[in-house]
């Protein structure tokens, strides 16, 4: 579709005018457990994540939003009307806050809100069981070579893998991701770029082996 669900959200008639947009620092908590939902959030730019804690206090259940995600309209459609988790920021974040009321009537009762609204939900749906399918995978060197390879389709071949490819912002995040610690995805990272996987910049994989990441799945 040429118009994303987002672009056609920021710019419907009902919220043009009501909108606000928070520009927030790392570290900020921008709400807590327990707080009430009444905006519905649009990430323009940025990463945030959600925090829980055990009894212990000890982070439990990490979620990332990254730039064009949507925050707590799952919550407030199902009507849990309070914030689960705290929602911190992670690296410097841009937000635009939609009243919540205008948001749903923008979902269910615009046809054309609607359909876009599916077709994001496909792509984040196709985004997550990418990363599910990546855990799947037993090792980190697996799973690194499944994440390269998968970049543009979860039907991956041979030729899906690309000679190039940006890091999802830092190996802090990229590890959150993949669900193993920064030290051991460091590790292996450097290890296969000595063995000629790839080559490795601060924020991209580049020239990367297409035969030795498909011998790896």
């Amino acid at each position: 579709m040429s118009t994303s669900f987002i672009d056609y959200c920021l710019n419907h008639e009902k919220v043009i005018n009501h909108t606000r947009q928070e520009n927030y620092k790392k570290g900020d908590v921008i709400e807590t457990i327990g707080t009430r939902i009444t905006e519905i959030g649009i990430v323009d730019k940025g990463l945030l994540k959600t925090v829980n804690y055990s009894a212990e206090g000890k982070e439990l259940n990490t979620t990332l939003f990254f730039t064009n995600s949507i925050l707590l309209e799952y919550l407030y459609f199902n009507e849990n009307l309070n914030y689960t988790y705290d929602l911190v920021v992670l690296r410097a974040t841009t937000v635009t806050w939609i009243p919540a009321k205008l948001f749903k009537a923008i979902v269910f009762e615009d046809s054309l809100g609607m359909e876009l609204y599916v077709h994001h939900l496909i792509e984040r749906g196709l985004e997550s069981q990418r990363i599910i399918s990546c855990l799947n995978y037993p090792t980190i060197r697996e799973r690194i070579c499944y994440w390269i390879a998968s970049k543009n389709s979860l039907e991956i071949g041979r030729s899906d893998i690309k000679p190039d490819m940006e890091l999802p912002f830092t190996q802090e995040i990229f590890a959150k991701l993949i669900k193993v610690s920064r030290s051991s995805l460091n590790q292996e990272l450097h290890l296969m770029e000595e063995e000629g996987f790839f080559k490795m910049t601060r924020k991209a994989l580049t020239h990367i082996n297409q035969e030795k990441i498909w011998d790896n799945l």
